[in-house]
């Protein structure tokens, strides 16, 4: 008996590092985590790809949340290539839409301060509805092939559906910034997070809400 135990106690280091282990299935869920996340702030830099690439890190965190796919960029890249005819003009939209919203809140600096008030108040609302579309937009767009229109009709369906989820969701996009107005000195430890892991942590959140959304609308 007490060879036996010793033998499991020798083999323990063993198993921790097996192939099929928990412990490298963890560190290989990680370093995916990573790679995306590289991939994503990397292919959002021309501000006109930003949709697709966002649209690619959904579609690899669905299919990693259903443990199903291979290599992570390859899987990256596939899905950037499928889908960027149908992300684009979504996008374009939604950001033209965001960059008014963002001009006119700026323009209220000039109103006297009643009117600003109010302006600002109906502008944060506006921006609230946007925020709440586009969260499940993008993995709807990895998700189903539909139009343009349709698909900015079906997130905003879901996002009236599932209204305590969608507060999740937008909690945890806004968490960034609310942490940095919370705490400004740790500017340089959000940025460094959001760089290694935190844009696709939080898309990673976000996509596990949208699959319960889906889940429950089929029911």
């Amino acid at each position: 008996m007490e060879r036996q135990n010793k033998k499991e106690k020798l083999s323990l280091p063993g198993r921790m590092f097996n192939p099929e282990g928990e412990l490298v299935c963890i560190l290989d869920r990680f370093s995916d985590l990573v790679i995306l996340n590289v991939l994503c702030i990397l292919c959002s830099i021309p501000i006109l790809t930003a949709g697709s690439s966002i649209s690619a890190a959904c579609s690899c965190s669905l299919k990693l949340l259903k443990k199903e796919g291979g290599s992570i960029c390859r899987e990256f890249w596939n899905a950037w290539k499928r889908d960027w005819k149908q992300v684009t003009p979504v996008w374009f939209i939604m950001a033209c839409l965001l960059f008014l919203l963002v001009a006119e809140y700026r323009i209220t600096a000039c109103m006297p301060k009643p009117m600003q008030q109010y302006f600002r108040c109906v502008l944060t609302v506006a921006m609230i509805l946007w925020l709440s579309v586009s969260v499940y937009l993008f993995p709807l767009l990895a998700y189903f092939q539909a139009t343009c229109r349709q698909s900015i009709k079906n997130a905003a369906k879901l996002a009236v559906a599932n209204l305590p989820w969608t507060a999740l969701m937008l909690l945890t996009v806004s968490a960034p910034c609310l942490l940095l107005q919370l705490m400004p000195g740790m500017l340089a430890i959000i940025l460094l997070f959001l760089l290694i892991l935190g844009v696709e942590g939080i898309i990673m959140i976000n996509c596990a809400i949208f699959r319960r959304s889906i889940k429950k609308q089929g029911e």
